[in-house]
């Protein structure tokens, strides 16, 4: 079957809804009693691919379209094969690894880029303890201070291009 334009969608969507006399809900939304169950649990919007269907009294789609008369063509679509219906789910399955792995990496690192954030507050602080101290006179102690403040921005830029896969900035 030939995928449905989004205006093609919405048509089949509406023609259904008067069928099964469905009222608006809004949004492209239809709701109203379920034709097998007859609880008022029904709901029939347009998606991207066809109409989707859903009772919310527990009703499988086909039980659905069984006692109103229908097949799957009214919904704009096709009963998938078992063989089918195995690929689309191992497929989705697939992605939700991914997704999952993903954000597992996201997390660990803003984990790390907290960590680095608080480094890089800590450097900022000795810098000012280095203006501090030079202002007050004392060469020796900034130097120091500042040297070690050097060392530990180089330490912190180092491990955020490493983090990051980026190359080194700051000089040796």
């Amino acid at each position: 079957m030939a995928q449905l334009t989004p205006e093609a969608i919405v048509e089949r969507t509406i023609a259904l809804a008067d069928r099964l006399g469905l009222r608006p809900a809004g949004g492209n939304r239809w709701r109203g009693p379920c034709p097998r169950c007859r609880h008022r649990s029904l709901q029939l919007r347009a998606g991207d691919r066809g109409v989707l269907l859903t009772c919310w009294g527990g009703c499988e789609t086909a039980e659905v379209l069984a006692a109103a008369g229908l097949g799957w063509a009214a919904l704009g679509c096709r009963r998938l094969t078992p063989e089918e219906r195995e690929a689309a789910e191992a497929a989705a399955l697939e992605r939700a690894k991914i997704a999952a792995v993903r954000r597992q990496e996201r997390m660990a690192l803003a984990g790390r880029l907290r960590a680095l954030d608080a480094g890089l507050e800590s450097a900022a602080r000795q810098l000012a303890a280095i203006c501090f101290a030079g202002a007050a006179g004392n060469t020796a102690a900034a130097a120091a201070l500042y040297h070690a403040g050097l060392a530990q921005l180089r330490h912190l830029e180092a491990r955020y291009a490493r983090l990051i896969g980026d190359a080194p900035r700051m000089a040796a």
